[in-house]
């Protein structure tokens, strides 16, 4: 996977993983509203239905526009890349209630002159803002641990490096000690495995470096 995509901020919506968890999380939100709204009216199969549709609509076209946005989204802050989703999420709900309420009018043959506007759209519009608003909350706390635990790592890493390369020096100057005088070649080419060594450890670790170098540095080391 592309270290740029691991560590980016929003994640992949394009992915068929994600699509089914929008499809599942939709589904469940339509059944959840379907079931309110049955205190007021009898429930119904049609108004679920419905229901389901208008919000699977709303879903799967607001994960659309944030995946084709990610890269450009994923560049800036982190604060304005959330507000800029709940943003997005907030004009697609806007007008696709907008949308629906005029087909609602058209099939009904309601008046147009209210064919675009209904209160249910401004209240559409808020809970798209609030669940957007929490989902990106929760991201953001993800991403911080992320991090967080990264940086926990990366720390138990070098403080792991920092307690073997003295042991591993103290050693092996024991070893090219010891040899001086039974084989003074052995230690000779002791002290010149142990210094590519540790030039090779104090070099920059952000260049690619090449196979033959790596086994030759492990030739060096099983030497030692």
């Amino acid at each position: 996977m592309d270290t740029s995509s691991q560590n980016a901020f929003l994640p992949d919506l394009c992915s068929a993983r994600a699509v089914l968890v929008v499809v599942v999380v939709a589904e469940l939100m339509a059944i959840v509203v379907a079931l309110v709204a049955s205190y007021y009216q009898a429930f119904s199969l049609g108004r679920l239905a419905l229901t389901s549709l208008f919000i699977q609509w709303v879903a799967l076209s607001s994960a659309a526009l944030i995946c084709m946005l990610r890269r450009w989204l994923n560049r800036l802050p982190h604060s304005w890349a959330a507000l800029a989703v709940v943003a997005v999420v907030s004009a697609n709900t806007l007008v696709f209630s907008a949308a629906a309420n005029l087909l609602t009018g058209w099939l009904s043959w309601a008046p147009s002159g209210n064919a675009l506007w209904h209160p249910n759209i401004l209240i559409n519009v808020l809970i798209a803002t609030i669940l957007a608003g929490l989902v990106m909350r929760y991201v953001y706390v993800q991403e911080q641990l992320r991090r967080q635990g990264q940086a926990q790592l990366q720390a138990r890493l070098q403080a792991l490096q920092s307690r073997i390369r003295p042991h591993f020096l103290f050693n092996s100057m024991n070893i090219i000690a010891s040899l001086i005088s039974i084989d003074p070649d052995a230690a000779e080419r002791a002290v010149e495995d142990l210094s590519r060594l540790f030039r090779a450890s104090l070099k920059d670790n952000a260049d690619p470096v090449p196979m033959t170098e790596e086994l030759s540095l492990c030739e060096r080391y099983i030497n030692i």
